[in-house]
């Protein structure tokens, strides 16, 4: 009983060792999305997206595409937030990473951006907003 105890053991083992990993697999997407607000640089203007729901995404990059107009950083320029967290301050037209939130799920994201004022002149802008949120997801 012992030696077929054994045997079954070795067996197992064998079976185990000798069969190649499982892999996980997942699967990869981008959300997008865009906005742009008019205003006064001074009030400020902010532009603001949100992704909610997405609690099996996995973030793995979060890039902000963004814009105020030619006259930055002069007479005004941008400040980025994203989920309140200012990720980057005084920037110009531009595409930013924001890497805070990677290995976070995609449950509730609000970015923001949003216009500083630099001259202390009030100055019609317009802020736009374009993220992408780089994701992985475990295929069942």
């Amino acid at each position: 009983m012992k030696k077929i105890i054994k045997v079954l053991i070795v067996a197992m083992a064998w079976l185990c060792f000798s069969m190649p990993g499982v892999a996980q697999q997942y699967g990869y997407g981008v959300l997008v999305d865009s906005t742009a607000q008019s205003g006064n640089d001074d009030d400020p203007t902010v532009a603001d997206l949100t992704f909610s729901g997405y609690n099996d995404f996995i973030i793995d990059s979060i890039v902000v595409d963004a814009s105020i107009g030619n006259y930055c950083p002069n007479w005004y320029s941008l400040n980025i937030y994203v989920n309140g967290g200012l990720e980057h301050g005084n920037v110009c037209n531009g595409q930013y990473d924001v890497q805070s939130l990677n290995g976070s799920t995609i449950s509730y994201v609000i970015v923001r951006v949003e216009s500083q004022d630099n001259d202390n002149w009030s100055d019609n802008v317009t802020v736009t907003n374009k993220t992408m949120i780089y994701y992985h997801y475990l295929m069942a």
